[in-house]
């Protein structure tokens, strides 16, 4: 127990099979460092909202076609909750970043 080393990097596992992944694009890791969240939700945010008019649109015009819709848009919001999961550790180390230059901060003006 004691003297022990811990693996402190994980990786976390998908909610979705790879074939369902819709914001993972060719090459690029949601674990790595440079992976852009930002523009990877807010693409989902886009599809999501396109995908909700449309089912509004198939509910008036053709409502026997909503359970596909609706499937598209479940699948959409699984991805997007899959990919805010795998930002939260990035944010933690952000928040905690900031925290620490904070205090940092405070010892140096303590000092002067």
């Amino acid at each position: 127990m004691f003297g022990s080393t811990y693996k402190v990097d994980f990786e976390l596992e998908h909610l979705l099979p790879k074939e369902k992944i819709l914001y993972e694009r060719a090459g690029e890791n949601v674990n790595d460092q440079n992976f852009n969240f930002k523009i990877e939700i807010s693409m989902l945010i886009r599809s999501i909202m396109a995908n909700y008019s449309q089912l509004l649109d198939v509910l008036v015009y053709r409502p026997s076609l909503s359970s596909e819709k609706v499937a598209a848009l479940e699948q959409l919001f699984v991805n997007l909750h899959d990919l805010i999961n795998h930002f939260r550790p990035h944010e933690a180390r952000q928040n905690l970043i900031i925290r620490i230059k904070d205090q940092i901060k405070g010892q140096k003006n303590e000092l002067e």
